[in-house]
């Protein structure tokens, strides 16, 4: 016996478990696996349902996201180290790590095998 889930049992999927869902792509993915189930399935208005139910229950912020990435220039320099004893890269300026005052020695391992680098290509 095949019996097929109807209008009703799809629009409590869409209003009461779709808000529960992590993000609305898995929304998407629940979709297709109703559409698999029963060829009659309205998967359009299914997700247009169950995404505005998502997005009722799951507010996001309204403040813009900063993603500015700011321009690199050639005189602009990075200095890191990477120890070879624990093996560790690390920004010199990050760890607060002052080669003369530490001694010229790993802050993480005290060890001195310490190799300097920077982005405009010197090494100590």
């Amino acid at each position: 016996m095949n019996i097929l889930m109807t209008q009703r049992h799809y629009e409590f999927i869409a209003d009461n478990l779709a808000p529960l869902m992590p993000w609305p792509s898995y929304i998407v993915e629940m979709s297709n696996k109703l559409k698999e189930t029963n060829p009659k399935f309205n998967k359009e208005k299914f997700l247009s349902r169950a995404i505005t139910a998502w997005e009722l229950q799951n507010p996001q912020d309204e403040e813009e996201l900063d993603d500015h990435i700011p321009d690199w220039k050639a005189e602009d320099t990075y200095t890191y180290l990477y120890c070879q004893s624990c093996e560790i890269s690390f920004d010199e300026n990050e760890m607060h790590f002052n080669s003369e005052e530490d001694g010229g020695y790993c802050p993480m391992c005290r060890g001195d095998d310490l190799k300097y680098y920077s982005t405009n290509g010197e090494s100590k």
